[in-house]
């Protein structure tokens, strides 16, 4: 099993991998709602859309993150297995390792 930190870094530039591939609004939305903290009604107001149209984005933006990183996770990304990294529901607790991530991100700059 790999060290924790060697997890960490993988994970990360998986995610970036991952968020790289979305489009523009969609990753905007996400970095806004999950990352920064913004609720759909204020994303809304910032990318001048509807809270709804805010909620589809970031909805579809976690779906192909969270599918890439499966795909890592069992080898299909990056070439290694990762899932004796993973808890049973490593796959759904994905999220939260994005939002933390993606505050560390965020803090670090």
């Amino acid at each position: 099993m790999a060290p924790a930190n060697l997890d960490a870094k993988i994970d990360f530039k998986v995610l970036q991998a991952a968020m790289s591939d979305l489009p523009d609004v969609q990753r905007e939305a996400l970095i806004l709602v999950v990352a920064a903290g913004y609720t759909y009604d204020e994303a809304g107001e910032i990318c001048n859309c509807s809270a709804g149209t805010i909620k589809s984005r970031v909805s579809r933006a976690r779906e192909a993150v969270v599918f890439k990183m499966q795909r890592a996770d069992i080898g299909q990304v990056g070439g290694s297995t990762r899932d004796e990294s993973r808890t049973a529901n490593g796959h759904i607790d994905l999220i939260s390792d994005i939002e933390s991530l993606a505050r560390g991100l965020f803090s670090a700059a």
